[in-house]
């Protein structure tokens, strides 16, 4: 790949990223503001949140993803990350927002943190194993 082809894939990257992003907000806004309307804490709010701090973990990983697609081999999955990296940090996802913990781990910071590290986690624990040359 040429050094303007990367240029423009790395932008469009930037972009998607940015999209994300920008989006988001809208929707939190707008969870946000129902919760003030209704006086009511929406878990939907803190599911979407924690969902896309996930999606971005990913699209941060997608980079070595898509340099994994263009390989030959087969799919294979790092288990030692998968089990030592994603599924604490899943549990921990799951666990913050749903089970009441105090205030302080309850905070966004604690549910964003992990949720970046367990999308980038998550799609980098796949890899295509590329067969030895004979």
């Amino acid at each position: 790949m040429n050094n303007n082809r990367k240029a423009l894939a790395y932008t469009a990257y930037f972009l998607l990223i940015l999209g994300v992003v920008i989006g988001s907000k809208f929707v939190l806004d707008e969870l946000r503001e129902l919760m003030e309307v209704t006086a009511q804490y929406l878990y939907t709010y803190q599911l979407v949140l924690t969902m896309i701090y996930i999606l971005l973990g990913v699209l941060l990983g997608l980079d070595h993803f898509v340099t994994e697609i263009r390989k030959q081999g087969k799919w294979k999955l790092n288990k030692v990350k998968a089990t030592f990296l994603s599924l604490p940090f899943l549990a921990l996802v799951a666990y913050i927002p749903f089970q009441g913990l105090t205030a302080f781990l309850a905070q966004e910071f604690f549910i964003q943190i992990p949720s970046i590290v367990l999308g980038h986690s998550f799609v980098t624990s796949f890899y295509k194993e590329v067969p030895a040359r004979q």
